[in-house]
């Protein structure tokens, strides 16, 4: 993400380690898997915040499965500051793991 210009829709790997804020997670982006089978992902050093929306797609879980360790696969547009404005959340938690 790093070149990457505020509006430009941006489909990521995010690892929750905190809830800043009232429907915003804080956490690192994750790289995507090598092998292509998006079940194990490496962390990065990289933070960002996703704020999501009641009208935000929960897709594999809900609102409930948005907690600090979750592992999410988001599709946004990018916002300012690092801050991706969810659109679709798909819930990884249970199906894959980070190295």
């Amino acid at each position: 993400m790093g070149e990457t210009v505020p509006g430009t829709l941006v489909d990521l790997f995010f690892s929750v380690t905190d809830l800043p804020r009232e429907q915003v997670l804080g956490g690192v982006f994750l790289l995507p898997d090598e092998t292509g089978t998006n079940q194990v992902f490496p962390r990065t050093s990289q933070r960002i915040e996703v704020e999501w929306r009641p009208s935000s797609k929960l897709i594999m879980g809900g609102a409930t499965d948005l907690v600090a360790g979750a592992l999410l696969r988001v599709v946004g547009k990018l916002g300012d500051n690092r801050q991706v404005l969810a659109e679709q959340v798909v819930v990884l938690t249970r199906v894959a793991k980070i190295i």
